[in-house]
Parts: C-alpha cells; sequence; structure tokens
C-alpha cells in the first residue's frame, strides 16, 4: 500500500479517487478543514467499497464535526445536525448508508450541543475558504455553487453581505452606503432572502424592475397577486395583499423590532394603487446598492424554488420545513406578528380563522409517570396535546378546537424536539390537524395537582413520516 504525507496543500483542490485510507496526524478544531481533510477519502471509485480513517490525534472528539462532514449539510444548525445523526441512512444524501452506534450517538449529541456554531470565526474561516478557491470576493450565488456556509449565517450573524465585507476586506472592498440603504440591506437579507414566502420578493423584484423601466406608477400588487394565483398556484385570500403590505410598509413587525427597521417602507398607497416608496426609489439610484439589494433578492428566488416551492396543499407551508413563531405569523396573513410569549402552545386569530398549534416535545425518562402532562404522539396520526393551564372543556379556545371544522378554523401543527437550544428555535411543519371532539377530551390537574386544563386529541391529516416520527418520539 502507498502513502502520501502531506502538510496542508492536499486539503483541497487534490482529486485522487482511488485512496481508500485517510490518516490524520495534525490536530484541528475547524470543521472546515476537517470536512476538507476527510473528503479526501471520500470520492468514489471502480471496485472502492468503503474508506478507512485513522485519526491518531483525536479530532473525532470534537465529534459534531462527523455529521457536518458527511451530511454535506453547511447551515450548522444544530437541530438538523441532530436530527441526522438521529436518521442516519435516511436523510445521507444519495444512495450511500451510515449507522451511528449508542455510544457514537450520545458522544456526537454532546459534542453538537457544546459546539459554538455562530461563531464568528467559524463563519470567516468558511469564507476565507472559498475566497481563497475563487482567487476574489464571492457572490452569494458562490456560497451554494461552492457547497460554502449557508449566507442565513452571515445574514444572521453580520445584518447583511455588505456589513460583513466591510469588516473582513478593509482593504479589497471600499463601498458604502447611508444608513437607510444598510437598513433596507438588512432588512431583505434577514427577513425575506430564506425564501420562505415568495410574495414580498415578487413585489421588489417589480419595483426594481419597474425602476430600470421608467414605470414607477403602477399598481404593483394586482399584477403580484395574479402571478401568485397563476404561476405558483398560491391561495390568495382577502387578506394577501394586506399581508404582503403590512411586512413591506414595516406594520407587521412587533413594536420592538418596528425600531429596527423604522426606514425600511418600500412600498405606498397612492391613486394608483400601491407604488414604490420615495425612501426604496432614492436607495435604487445608487448602482452599487442596486446590484447588492438584486443580489440578495435573487438569493432568496432561489432558495424559495429550492426549498419552498412544495406547499402543503393550499397552504403557504412545506411539510417538515422549520418554521420560527414570525415566520408563522407572516406566513398565516395575521396583520401584526405576535410575541412567542403571547402565542404560547397555541393562538386563534379571528381576522384570519387560523389556529397555528405549536408542540415543545418533551420525552420524559419516567414516562409512566408523567405522561398524562405532556404533549405526546400516540400514534403518527395521533396527537394528545394539553391547553393552556386555567382552561376547560367550556373554555373559548378549547371549543374553537373542537368546533374548527364546522366554524372554518384552519389549524396547522407545528412542533420542535429542544426549545431549550438557544440556536434551533425553528419549529417542523407537520401539516393540518382536526380535533376529534369532545369526546376525545377530558378535563386534567398539571403537575401542581392544582391548575385545571384540558387534554385534546387531533388528527394528522398526513401521517408524520418515519423518519421524522422516530425524531420526534425517540431521538
Amino acid at each position: 500500500m502507498d502513502y502520501i504525507f502531506t502538510v496542508d496543500i492536499f486539503n483541497e483542490g487534490v482529486d485522487i479517487p482511488e485512496v481508500n485510507q485517510v490518516i490524520m496526524l495534525r490536530q484541528t478544531e475547524s470543521p472546515i478543514v476537517f470536512i476538507q481533510q476527510l473528503g479526501r477519502g471520500l470520492r468514489k471509485f471502480e471496485d472502492k467499497e468503503y474508506v478507512v480513517i485513522l485519526d491518531f490525534i483525536g479530532n473525532y472528539t470534537n465529534n459534531s464535526m462527523i455529521p457536518l462532514a458527511l451530511s454535506g449539510d453547511r447551515s450548522y444548525n444544530k437541530d438538523t445536525l441532530r436530527r441526522y445523526v438521529q436518521e442516519g441512512n435516511r436523510v445521507i444524501p444519495g444512495k450511500s448508508t451510515i449507522h451511528f452506534d449508542a455510544i457514537s450517538k450520545k458522544r456526537i449529541f454532546e459534542s453538537i450541543d457544546t459546539a459554538k456554531f455562530s461563531d464568528v470565526k467559524l463563519i470567516r474561516e468558511s469564507y476565507q475558504a472559498l475566497r481563497f478557491k475563487l482567487g476574489r470576493i464571492p457572490k452569494l450565488k458562490d456560497f451554494e455553487d461552492y457547497g460554502s456556509i449557508d449566507v442565513l449565517r452571515v445574514f444572521t450573524k453580520f445584518d447583511s453581505y455588505h456589513a460583513f465585507l466591510q469588516k473582513v476586506e478593509k482593504e479589497d472592498y471600499q463601498i458604502s452606503f447611508n444608513s437607510t440603504q444598510e437598513q433596507l440591506l438588512k432588512f431583505v437579507s434577514q427577513k425575506l432572502a430564506g425564501g420562505l414566502r415568495i410574495h414580498e420578493l415578487l413585489v421588489l423584484q417589480s419595483l426594481v424592475q419597474g425602476i430600470h423601466e421608467n414605470n414607477i406608477n403602477q399598481d404593483i400588487m394586482t399584477p403580484v397577486l395574479q402571478e401568485l394565483q397563476n404561476s405558483y398556484g398560491v391561495r390568495i385570500t382577502e387578506n394577501t395583499a394586506e399581508s404582503i403590505a403590512n411586512v413591506l410598509t414595516n406594520v407587521f413587525p412587533t413594536s420592538v423590532a418596528r425600531k429596527g427597521f423604522n426606514e425600511c417602507v418600500c412600498i405606498t398607497e397612492s391613486e394608483y394603487g400601491y407604488v414604490i416608496s420615495d425612501t426604496l426609489k432614492r436607495a435604487l439610484g445608487n448602482d452599487e446598492f442596486a446590484r447588492q439589494f438584486q443580489e440578495v433578492l435573487d438569493f432568496g428566488l432561489r432558495r424559495f424554488h429550492r426549498e419552498y416551492q412544495n406547499h402543503y396543499g393550499d397552504s403557504t407551508f412545506c411539510l417538515y420545513k422549520k418554521y420560527t413563531y414570525e415566520d408563522v405569523c407572516r406566513l398565516l396573513e395575521w396583520e401584526r406578528n405576535e410575541v412567542p410569549l403571547n402565542i404560547g402552545g397555541y393562538k386563534y386569530d379571528k381576522r384570519t380563522k387560523t389556529y397555528p398549534v405549536f408542540i415543545n416535545y418533551h420525552k420524559s425518562e419516567d414516562i409512566q409517570d408523567t405522561i398524562k402532562y405532556e404533549d405526546r404522539f400516540v400514534s403518527p396520526t395521533i396527537l394528545k396535546a394539553i391547553s393552556k393551564s386555567k382552561r376547560t372543556l367550556e373554555s373559548e379556545d378549547v371549543i374553537n378546537a373542537f368546533e374548527a371544522d364546522s366554524r372554518s378554523i384552519r389549524m396547522d401543527l407545528f412542533v420542535r424536539k429542544n426549545k431549550d437550544d438557544n440556536e434551533s428555535k425553528e419549529f417542523y411543519y407537520l401539516g393540518r390537524i382536526h380535533s376529534t371532539g369532545k369526546e376525545h377530551a377530558k378535563e386534567i390537574l398539571m403537575a401542581d395537582g392544582k391548575t385545571k386544563a384540558v387534554e385534546l386529541e387531533y388528527r394528522l391529516e398526513v401521517p408524520v413520516r418515519d423518519d421524522m416520527y422516530d425524531y420526534i418520539v425517540n431521538g
């Protein structure tokens, strides 16, 4: 057997698919470097059935790097990595298989819990690796094309790509914008670029095109609504236009969040209908700002088409995709965002007749003693959920759940595994649910033995997919 010993120079850019053994003799705490080194042995080759990794230095002790390297996921989302480890070959890309034994899982989970995936160092390192590969400052599209870190991490940590480049490219990036332009870039980067809903992206895209075509005094909302319905099959309600307008006029956020985007009024109502605001029009007068603004819009549109186009039924959600409380409020077309404390486990919105249910799924080790106080799946189609405290069978929100179908109230289910994870705040969307009625509900006392609540039973329209069910219930 032949061996090649190198220091750094084979980390990337070298493709020798015959390699079937990798020996690690240098320490690294960098997920980027670890993935690159491991990748030297993961190339396919005829008659190559496996690769052996011999780690003499103990890099494996930073176990969170293992699922990062094998999954191909670059979002650095802890919940996504936990699910990957739990499900193994059911979510691994391609036809490969992988299995983690119980001890390995435990150690990897512990490593994921303590990993600092929001660390600025990780973002900078990922960026520098991509910049070195390209020989230039990367475009947003380059991060996706070359499998680098998810740009949403950059947006979350630095407000926008422009703000990030100002910090890391002090010599080669000399572009500056005024405070309004910087705030607008932050708004589209943090609130819209994830691509969860295409509505606002299409409006802004049309506004930019209108500037180029010198056509700014024409209603933008009507043609966008038609495009949403005809090209994307989006269910347009009487609240859709108002929902879009609330987001693009900074009415939707909570009062505290609104202050951070006080200049982000992108459209205004005129005698023609909704048209571009003077604020956005002036900002787009700067060619470099217009280019970067369009680049973020393009990023969001690509993300929507790749990740969020296949909606469940006539909803604006995708099964098994993840959403925050704010995302749910926006996609359900609520007039205002609600802080999580006001939502709790569920909230009924009279204006839209929507009733999202949020479950923090906890698996108690002493399940027999505590099960009656917990939300729990009985099967992939049946969920037992506890109402808010101080509720009875006659409470208004409980009756709304019982009679949701007859009252044309739409109930959607969102479940997350670990509410205490400060980085993974999203819920998995599991589809529409229906109460099985009062006869399957009962009043209970909470763990304190004094506070009343109601245990309701819900039937899911679509059984939870096997891998997701196993992760939620057994993971």
